[in-house]
């Protein structure tokens, strides 16, 4: 996922409440499962959850870990 496409996808995820449910899971275990190339840091499942636990905060909306 490109970042741009993080950006938008986090912005549509916000859009749809106020309090969202987060499952805890290692994310960034989750991206050094793929080859390692120059690009994929930006596009892992962890890059991208830190896009939207930013847009969340700046929102101030509730963020519930499960």
């Amino acid at each position: 996922m490109q970042r741009e496409e993080q950006f938008l996808l986090a912005r549509r995820i916000t859009s749809m409440g106020d309090r969202f449910y987060i499952e805890e899971i290692n994310f960034l275990k989750l991206g050094k499962r793929k080859p390692n190339s120059a690009g994929m840091q930006q596009s892992s499942p962890a890059a991208f959850m830190k896009v939207l636990r930013q847009m969340l905060c700046q929102q101030e909306k509730e963020v519930l870990w499960i």
